[in-house]
Order: structure tokens, then C-alpha cells, then sequence
């Protein structure tokens, strides 16, 4: 990847996400900051992030539920949705793994 598109992309990440990524390289905890790099577009639960994917979806937003699922290869996960009346129609926000959720849920 060149220069300006690390650039672009480094910037497109959510703030939270940045200064996750920063603590862990300052640490020299690379595999920890790589992993933060691995998961953030799959589990963004940053706020910004969260905020910025509600922002885009069509209709009034009524209401965000967090159902818990679970399947036999990735164990428990939350689903994050926003909820909209007109279209009426659930928006994923974010597949949060069990594992990251503790990981919230403890702070």
C-alpha cells in the first residue's frame, strides 16, 4: 500500500480505534495493536464508529437492541441493530464477539 493510501485509511478509522492502536505500539505490543487492526471493521463498538454506521440508515432510527447469538464457531456474540419506523427495517450496527463484549462490559 502506498504512502497516501495508508494515510487515507489510517484516517478513515475511528478516532477510538487510533488511539488504541497507538497505546499498543508504544507498548511494543504489535500482535496486540495488529489484532485492534483485524477487528476493527468487524467489531466497530467505538462510539464513533457506532454513530457513524446509524447515520446511514434509511428512515428514523426508534430504537438500537443488542440481541445476544450464538453459533458453533465463533461462540456468543451480540448483534447491535438500529431499528428504524419508515422503511421499517433492522440495520446492523455491529457483530460484537463475546470475548470483546466482556472486554466493554467490564470498564
Amino acid at each position: 500500500m502506498r504512502k497516501p493510501d495508508r494515510t487515507a485509511w489510517w484516517e478513515q478509522l475511528p478516532a477510538g480505534i487510533r488511539d488504541q492502536i497507538d497505546g499498543y505500539v508504544l507498548q511494543d505490543a504489535m500482535l496486540a495493536a495488529i489484532h485492534v487492526v483485524v477487528d476493527a471493521p468487524h467489531s466497530p463498538a467505538d462510539l464513533e464508529s457506532l454513530a457513524y454506521r446509524a447515520g446511514g440508515a434509511a428512515g428514523r432510527i426508534v430504537a438500537i437492541e443488542a440481541i445476544w447469538d450464538g453459533d458453533t464457531v465463533h461462540d456468543w456474540f451480540v448483534r447491535l441493530l438500529a431499528i428504524t419506523a419508515e422503511p421499517a427495517e433492522e440495520h446492523v450496527l455491529a457483530t460484537i464477539y463475546a470475548s470483546t463484549a466482556k472486554q466493554y462490559l467490564v470498564t
